[in-house]
Formats: structure tokens, sequence, C-alpha cells
């Protein structure tokens, strides 16, 4: 599923206000896993925004002249949204789905509400 040009724009706006952060610093904070030492690369990081890993997609994009960048609020939802994912707990929903959520609703309760007050 690929997203709007306004999904995109939004990301981008959240990234830059929560403070961009390289790929690379990314993925020195995130420790190995599977009992191997030292931590991810950084190429890791940018299948995580770019395909997901266990169906959860870290929030990042490419700014110009900085490359792909994540912030770290981003890095900590992800986080919650994996270990929600592996413990079967409440997913964590990012604000833009839970505001696209919303809108969905609602538009649904307006049609509704359209329908029920035809004139008669």
């Amino acid at each position: 599923m690929r997203a709007s040009i306004e999904e995109l724009e939004e990301l981008a706006a959240r990234i830059i206000a929560e403070g961009p952060v390289r790929v690379a610093e990314v993925a020195r904070r995130c420790p190995a896993d599977r009992g191997r030492r030292g931590h991810v690369s950084a190429d890791a990081v940018v299948r995580w925004i770019r395909h997901g890993r266990r169906g959860v997609r870290l929030e990042g994009c490419r700014l110009s002249g900085k490359g792909w960048c994540s912030s770290w609020p981003a890095l900590a939802r992800f986080s919650a949204a994996l270990e929600a994912a592996a413990g079967g707990t409440a997913a964590v929903v990012a604000p833009q789905q839970r505001e696209r959520r919303a809108r969905g609703a609602a538009a649904e309760l307006d049609a509704l509400r359209g329908h029920r007050q035809r004139p008669r």
C-alpha cells in the first residue's frame, strides 16, 4: 500500500517537528539481536522504514541533504508497537493513523445522519 502525498507530507512534518535523526545514529542506539554483539546496521533501519519489521514500520523519511531520517519518538513508538505485536497486547496507534480513523468515523457518522434526516 503506497502512501499519498498528503500522508508523506504529514510524516515528514512530524519527523522534522520531533527532531530528525540520521538512520546511522538510530542504528547505533539499537542493540543487535539474536545474541550478536554491537548494534544493528543503518541498512536494517532503512528496511524498517521502507518495509517494516514483523508488520510494523518505523516512521521515517528522506530529507534533503540528510538522507534517511527518523526521530527518537518515532523509534519509541516503533519499539512499543513491536513489543505489542510480539506480546499480543494492545497495539500503539500512530497519531496519523488515529486521525485518519477519526476522519473516517466522522464521515461515516455524517453519512448516517444525512440518511436519517431526509426531508419528508
